[in-house]
């Protein structure tokens, strides 16, 4: 993933006030996005979500952080939080498949994430479509 100069100042500005390290930085319209490594997102969180919140105050935008995959079937996985979901990659679109109805309504009811992971996706991915079953 290429960073752009205001990703980077972002990763640079959670080092600094922080004492934190992301992978890497997206900003969508509306939040900035860090991706942490495998088992450090609750660090990068910090405890009762100060760090998030610190960042955002600096940043003027909702801060949220993922775990960092390469792989898009992965990210998805781990970015539905705590819910068991299948995803299956197809040529620039991805399939989304909650293992159980109670899982895919209580995600689907918060579609500011949901739309904030198909944003995650198309950027980081390429991926232009994404299919929730």
């Amino acid at each position: 993933m290429k960073l752009n100069r205001e990703e980077i100042e972002y990763l640079n500005l959670l080092e600094k006030e922080c004492n934190q390290n992301a992978t890497a930085c997206v900003i969508t319209e509306n939040a900035v996005v860090f991706f942490a490594e495998k088992g450090k997102v609750g660090a990068v969180v910090g405890k009762n979500g100060e760090n998030a919140k610190k960042m955002s105050s600096l940043i003027g935008k909702q801060v949220e952080v993922f775990e960092y995959s390469g792989n898009p079937e992965e990210f998805a996985k781990k970015a539905f939080n705590k819910t068991e979901v299948e995803a299956k990659a197809l040529k620039n679109a991805l399939s989304i498949k909650f293992v159980s109805a109670e899982d895919k309504k209580k995600a689907l009811m918060n579609k500011r994430r949901i739309s904030l992971i198909k944003e995650i996706l198309n950027k980081c991915f390429g991926i232009k479509k994404v299919m929730i079953n």
